[in-house]
Formats: structure tokens, C-alpha cells, sequence
């Protein structure tokens, strides 16, 4: 992305949630919508997107990290770009070798890791940082208008 773009973007809204049981995704991924559409007009196809993402990010912090309290923080700018923050626990997770593993011709399209695909397939990135607190998902996606 080039400075000129960058200088165009504003901050919109930042925003944290915490999602506290696994079947309160649902509810809070609503509400992350609602957010988001007081600050931008959102397309039914920028809602189905962002609810696919947000659901694959935070089902699979309840999978592979502590099961519980999953932090999350979203970002939106002017530009309509929208960024995602899944906060997680310091087990790790391996996303590189996950994505990689379901490129190869020879693996298996089983169950585990499809919807990590299909997330990344919808983002304009996505990736995982380890700090020494934890891990964090990060993930942006562009709100076509």
C-alpha cells in the first residue's frame, strides 16, 4: 500500500469484545456487524465474508487455545479496509503449516483446517503472531462498496 492511500486512512472505529463461552460467537460477531455498519454501509456479501472469518478465527481459538475468554478487537478505516484481532493463548498454533499442508495435492481435505482456507481465501492477509503473552490472529479484509 503505498503513502499516499495511508495518508487517506482514518480510523473509524477500534472496538474489543470478549467472547466468554463457545456459543456466544454468534451473538458477539452480531454485534461486531452492528458496530461496523454505524461507521460503513456493509453489502450482504461483506457481512456473510466478515461473519465466515470472524467465526473460523474465533471457533478456532476455542479448538486450539484455552477454551475460554477469547479476546478479540476489530479496527475499521476509512478506506474500508477492516482489521481483526484474535487474541490467543500461548500454546501456539502452527496457521503456516496448517494453509501449507492443505495446498499439497497428496493431503487429505478433512474437516481440520478447511475453514482456516476459506478464511484466508476471503482476507487480504492473515497471519499469526507469537508474543510472550500469547498468540495473536490478525487478519484485514477490504468492505468492497
Amino acid at each position: 500500500m503505498g503513502s499516499r492511500q495511508d495518508n487517506n486512512r482514518r480510523l473509524l472505529l477500534l472496538q474489543n469484545w470478549i467472547v466468554e463461552e463457545d456459543g456466544d460467537a454468534r451473538t458477539v460477531i452480531a454485534e461486531m456487524l452492528e458496530s461496523l455498519k454505524n461507521v460503513m454501509p456493509l453489502s450482504e456479501e461483506n457481512v456473510f465474508n466478515f461473519r465466515v472469518v470472524m467465526s473460523e478465527l474465533v471457533n478456532n481459538e476455542f479448538r486450539h487455545g484455552t477454551g475460554r475468554n477469547v479476546h478479540i478487537s476489530i479496527s475499521a478505516f476509512s478506506n474500508r479496509q477492516v482489521e481483526m484481532y484474535v487474541y490467543g493463548s500461548p500454546k501456539g498454533f502452527d496457521l503456516d503449516g496448517v494453509l501449507k499442508r492443505k495446498e499439497r495435492k497428496d493431503s487429505k481435505w478433512d474437516e481440520s483446517g478447511r475453514g482456516l482456507l476459506l478464511a484466508e481465501a476471503l482476507c487480504e492477509s492473515l497471519r499469526i503472531d507469537y508474543t510472550s503473552d500469547g498468540s495473536v490472529m490478525r487478519a484485514r479484509m477490504h468492505m468492497q462498496s
